[in-house]
């Protein structure tokens, strides 16, 4: 029987007053952009970028740049080809405990709560992290967990505890951003 969830909180389905730049943003965030990147494709200073992330994540109900670009995959608003755009192979087995860590910066865990959960040092823990990215194809934090989320490595219980505890392929009912609401910025 397939699980479903009643959507009313705002950071669960997409703000209707997302314009056209929080969009594109969210897209760049998806996809693993720093605040240089950022700077460079929408043109403005890094004092800029500041605000207009700090806006999104308001917006958003996001407590922070993985939360806001995961739940734009949640939503569709971020599609694969925004999230890996050079379309490199992403090797998908990943050990329990790259799993662990990918489930982990998702739900916004530090590396200190990693380390304590899985018993080992928070140097142990960042070295994990460049053969995860590495697997992954992928260039940043944010980056890959947006791909776990894309391809299901990652439930959405982990981007927001209350969405199901659902891959994303499973989730029939999700809400979408229409391709008609957003506004110009």
């Amino acid at each position: 029987m397939p699980t479903t969830a009643t959507i009313t909180d705002a950071p669960l389905a997409p703000p209707a007053d997302l314009t056209a730049t929080d969009v594109r943003l969210l897209r760049l965030l998806a996809g693993g952009a720093g605040n240089a990147r950022l700077c460079a494709a929408l043109g403005e200073s890094e004092y800029q970028i500041t605000q207009l992330v700090h806006g999104l994540l308001e917006r958003t109900c996001a407590r922070g740049r993985m939360q806001a670009a995961t739940l734009s995959v949640v939503w569709g608003v971020a599609q694969a080809e925004h999230v890996h755009p050079d379309g490199r192979p992403v090797m998908l087995a990943l050990s329990p405990r790259q799993l662990t860590l990918l489930q982990g910066w998702v739900a916004g865990r530090s590396n200190d709560d990693l380390a304590a959960e899985c018993g080992v040092t928070a140097s142990t823990i960042r070295g994990y992290r460049q053969p995860l990215l590495d697997k992954l194809a992928t260039s940043s934090n944010v980056q890959a967990g947006c791909l776990g989320v894309l391809y299901d490595l990652v439930t959405l219980d982990h981007v927001h505890p209350a969405l199901p505890p659902l891959p994303l392929s499973q989730w029939t009912d999700r809400p979408q951003l229409p391709a008609d609401s957003t506004r110009p910025a």
